[in-house]
């Protein structure tokens, strides 16, 4: 009887045998379900902040597709090693616990246009791949310090005081 219920409920008879033979709506619902497991493909993640401390190894660095308006926070005592694709100028990457002159030295670009920024703390290494991060002509922009990387037409790279 249950089961005769709740197949006629799909058809909108409520159980009681009427005539209606209009289907109820059907509601679909999709959940996605994202990781930032060392090795685990692009991950898409939105929201307004996003920490990229202890993601991604030397061996295995973690890729993120970049949302707009992300800030991407980076601890200079917490290693990583990760790869943002699509970094925008709506995007940020906020460093804790070190400073800009720290950084100036950490920082390169190649002739594909990809900005690497790489710091070494003495402890840990913080590596952040932006693939084409510098647009066509690549040879229009090169980047070796921090002011020359937030001259670029994407988002800046910024210090916690």
């Amino acid at each position: 009887m249950a089961a005769t219920l709740a197949i006629a409920s799909l058809y909108g008879c409520g159980g009681g045998g009427g005539n209606d033979s209009t289907p109820a709506p059907v509601v679909t619902t999709t959940t996605t379900t994202t990781t930032t497991k060392p090795g685990s493909p692009t991950t898409t993640l939105p929201g307004s902040s996003l920490s990229l401390d202890e993601k991604g190894t030397f061996e295995s660095p973690v890729t993120i597709a970049a949302a707009s308006g992300i800030t991407y926070t980076d601890a200079a005592n917490k290693a990583n090693y990760v790869v943002i694709t699509g970094f925008s100028a709506k995007n940020t990457i906020k460093v804790s616990g070190a400073t800009e002159t720290n950084y100036n030295t950490a920082i390169s670009s190649d002739s594909a246009g990809t900005v690497t920024i790489k710091y070494n703390s003495g402890t840990n290494i913080n590596q952040i791949v932006l693939p084409g991060a510098i647009p066509a002509p690549v040879g229009s922009a090169f980047v070796s310090d921090v002011a020359s990387f937030n001259a670029l037409a994407i988002g800046d790279l910024v210090f916690e005081k």
